[in-house]
């Protein structure tokens, strides 16, 4: 559900605003309202990331949410806890894939989610049928024939999902963490493991060149995951530190 600016992302994503329906309520919480449901260009969602440039052809995210609830729930406000890759400045869109908690499902419970937004500005999303685990649930996105199908993999490595459409072997940029598109403050606590995969017979390698990024400052508190310290691993939590 991602739509934002920064210094790896060339351009801004704009076309989801249809997607959260027709609301136009500021949210009540974070610094300026920027944390509301419907995505304009100058109100974002709110973001705890960890980012890197990348060339590489996975991308692998354990996503562990401590605690989260969602009061707007049923009018699609949400909170996920996510990875992305891009593939600028050569194609836009993006393919993401994690766990969120609302957006019409509930207040509180973990649902894997699939998404993209194709380089037509076409955007797709599908939700899993029941909950997924909630400590270190496991997410991969890989183009495992480097035929231009990126294939997302959850739980114990079952294919969930693919989409395809880049004509791109490797993505640009590899993200991960927290987003909130809420009218209403939500709960939101939690910590992820990330990893990439250079090539098709290569280990899971550590991040490199990570920066973090929280947008806005206040939305979320962001720090190294005191359990598992390599770079770009995260903890978060709703508010300011």
């Amino acid at each position: 559900m991602r739509a934002r600016c920064n210094a790896l992302v060339i351009g801004c994503l704009l076309a989801l605003s249809a997607l959260f329906g027709a609301t136009s309520a500021y949210a009540n919480w974070g610094p300026s309202g920027d944390c509301r449901i419907e995505d304009e260009p100058v109100n974002w969602h709110c973001y705890a990331l960890a980012e890197r440039s990348a060339n590489d052809l996975g991308s692998i995210d354990f996503a562990d949410v401590e605690n989260a609830h969602v009061y707007d729930w049923e009018n699609y406000g949400f909170v996920s806890q996510e990875q992305w890759i891009t593939f600028e400045p050569h194609q836009s869109g993006w393919i993401e894939m994690g766990q969120l908690e609302g957006y019409d499902q509930d207040c509180c419970t973990v649902h894997p989610f699939f998404a993209e937004q194709t380089p037509t500005k076409v955007f797709h999303i599908r939700i899993a049928e029941g909950s997924g685990p909630n400590v270190y649930a496991h997410y991969l996105v890989y183009d495992t024939e480097k035929n231009d199908i990126w294939r997302m993999y959850w739980g114990e490595w079952t294919e969930e999902e693919h989409y395809g459409g880049w004509a791109e072997e490797r993505f640009s940029e590899q993200e991960a963490g927290s987003e909130a598109g809420t009218e209403e403050r939500p709960l939101d606590t939690g910590r992820d493991e990330v990893a990439r995969w250079l090539n098709g017979s290569s280990p899971w390698l550590e991040w490199n060149g990570v920066e973090n990024y929280v947008h806005v400052t206040g939305a979320f508190c962001q720090h190294a995951n005191k359990q598992l310290t390599n770079a770009g691993n995260t903890e978060w939590y709703v508010g300011s530190c």
